[in-house]
């Protein structure tokens, strides 16, 4: 510790220069020593680390040994106060902490993000053709079915009946028509008669058929595989033709339509895989992209793409919520680096590589950015080790210490 003490005829003009060590001891002094009257104004400059500086001036009040106590102490704190970043006192020539990573190859793709909800492929209303009684169910809610599957069956009784009484009247006409032919051939019926006789079998066949039909009727089938989403009677209902029975959805495959602007449409193709994220279960999932309608939406200007989704969970039901993501242009064998590498500065994009224990700035030209990765087309070589952490505090030419990422050859050069 120095200082210069000047006595002057009412006052005392006290100039400081202490140590951190000092400064304790400096109050110490102050405290037990006489009544000074000085005015204080801190003075530290950039560069002064490892000494704090005071200059007093002369003021006449009795009070300011408290003030001064106080600057002080203020002061020691402002002395010892650690680095911002490092946590330990400031060294003029202290290297910043980073971590670094080398340069990827990879592909660069340009994704266009949008939703979807998963749709089935096919789904209807099974309706009741006859009416009648329910007679018996054989599916429930979630059951799955295939194409021409009895579901459910009306009483019969009333077209069983009326199928038996037509199965008679054709029997009675054909034996009827055989004895006309006979007569025809030995000249007792003519030909026009015997028309007749034929015109009323071919109408009693027609009326076998009808009745056929009609009992068929009373047998519900499935008109497709897929699964029963809803069952809308009861046993013992009294149905009309015309009533919802069940509802059936075909779920293999199923359907996501997105829509997507014209001029992002890029490559997309028949076929091209496509990437869905189901928000419910938080799974990932692969399509294909079926369909690709021909024209554009005047309102929207967006084109219809349909992805069929062939492979899923179980617990994967048409109404999901999906992620779409859908790749529209690609570059291979691209330099990737993460994005949080890439510094944007004034409109301009820069990195830091390591060498050679510094820091130096490249600028940058960038592509497409997926998943934390940035394809750099512009400003490095591809063999640069781009630093990933503490890249924010750095400046051109700074000294560096690689913590984390880097070869042993590196570690060993920067020391």
């Amino acid at each position: 510790m120095s200082y210069e003490v000047a006595q002057q005829p009412s006052a005392l003009e006290l100039t400081i220069s202490v140590s951190r060590q000092d400064v304790l001891t400096l109050i110490v002094v102050l405290v037990a020593a006489e009544p000074i009257h000085v005015g204080l104004e801190f003075v530290q400059q950039p560069t002064c680390h490892s000494v704090c500086c005071w200059r007093g001036k002369e003021v006449n009040r009795r009070g300011m040994r408290g003030t001064l106590l106080m600057v002080l102490a203020l002061s020691l704190w402002t002395c010892i106060a650690p680095n911002e970043h490092t946590g330990r006192p400031q060294r003029e020539t202290e290297r910043i902490s980073v971590a670094v990573q080398s340069i990827q190859r990879g592909d660069a793709a340009s994704i266009y993000a949008t939703t979807a909800t998963l749709e089935s492929e096919s789904k209807t209303e099974v309706r009741a053709r006859a009416a009648g009684v329910v007679k018996e169910i054989f599916v429930e809610e979630g059951d799955l079915v295939e194409s021409g599957q009895l579901l459910l069956s009306l009483d019969d009784s009333d077209q069983a009946l009326r199928l038996r009484k037509a199965e008679i009247t054709l029997a009675e006409s054909k034996t009827e028509q055989e004895r006309r032919s006979k007569m025809v051939a030995s000249g007792i019926l003519s030909p026009e008669e015997f028309e007749q006789t034929e015109n009323q079998l071919r109408q009693n066949e027609t009326e076998l058929e009808l009745a056929q039909l009609a009992l068929s009727y009373t047998r519900v089938e499935a008109p497709f595989d897929g699964v029963i989403t809803q069952r809308l009677v009861d046993l013992g209902a009294n149905v009309n033709s015309g009533t919802d029975l069940f509802h059936v959805m075909d779920v293999n495959p199923l359907l996501a339509k997105v829509y997507i602007p014209a001029q992002r449409m890029g490559t997309i193709s028949i076929g091209q895989p496509i990437n869905l994220h189901i928000a419910s279960s938080e799974e990932d999932l692969t399509g294909q992209v079926k369909l690709i309608s021909p024209v554009v939406d005047p309102v929207t200007g967006t084109i219809k793409v349909t992805v069929e989704i062939h492979t899923y969970p179980a617990h994967i039901r048409p109404g999901d919520f999906a992620d779409v993501r859908v790749i529209t242009a690609i570059n291979t064998n691209a330099m990737l680096v993460p994005s949080n590498a890439v510094v944007e500065d004034q409109g301009s994009k820069h990195v830091f590589i390591a060498q050679e224990g510094r820091a130096f700035k490249r600028l940058v030209t960038v592509g497409y950015t997926d998943r934390g990765l940035t394809e750099i087309q512009s400003g490095l070589e591809g063999d640069e080790w781009v630093v990933v952490k503490g890249q924010r505090n750095l400046k051109d030419g700074v000294e560096i210490e690689v913590l984390e990422g880097a070869p042993t050859a590196m570690a060993e050069a920067q020391l």
